[in-house]
């Protein structure tokens, strides 16, 4: 069993997104990339018979006026392009409430259930809350399954992927139930 889904694993550990730098962290370094754009492009401009602009010529000691003309107008693009940035990041609406942090699980669990529907040939049972008891069941043996999968994933997984798994049995439960449309919801 532990083969067959171990593809299904591999995905889950490589989709575990890197953390995204903030919109705030987004716009400081545009901001910096834009003032080192103006400020070279400024100087350069001000000063072009000071720097040593040779540097920039592909053949000899003396750049050729294309060459600056050239580097100066990157120069502008690259400023121009970080303020257009800066201008949409900051327009932009942030996201709403906490991020998904299982949403590489979610995407595992149509996999789940096809997993189980070839097992076992029969189609998954949404899970659903038993009241006196506090726990989860099913009307067939998919939760059961499910839930073996996820002790899986929570002991052998790295700690970087552990954070995209549901962290409690009920957690779980939850997560498998939002795979199934709202009007299966009654039971």
């Amino acid at each position: 069993m532990r083969g067959w889904l171990l593809g299904d694993f591999y995905y889950l550990h490589t989709d575990v997104p890197d953390k995204q730098p903030t919109r705030e962290e987004q716009i400081k370094r545009l901001k910096q990339l834009r003032e080192a754009a103006t400020n070279l492009h400024s100087s350069i401009n001000i000063f072009w018979d000071v720097w040593p602009l040779n540097l920039l010529g592909p053949d000899g000691p003396f750049a050729t006026d294309d060459m600056t003309d050239q580097f100066t107008a990157t120069l502008q693009l690259l400023a121009d392009t970080a303020a257009g940035e800066i201008q949409k990041l900051a327009s932009r609406k942030s996201r709403r409430g906490r991020p998904r942090k299982n949403e590489p699980f979610r995407q595992l669990t149509p996999r789940l259930v096809r997993k189980y529907k070839r097992l076992t040939n029969e189609p998954a049972g949404r899970p659903y809350s038993l009241p006196d008891s506090g726990s989860y069941g099913s009307g067939d043996s998919f939760y059961p399954f499910a839930l073996a999968v996820w002790r899986c994933l929570r002991e052998n997984v790295p700690d970087e992927a552990r954070a995209a798994i549901p962290s409690t049995e009920g957690g779980l439960a939850e997560e498998l139930i939002k795979h199934w449309p709202e009007q299966d919801s009654k039971r």
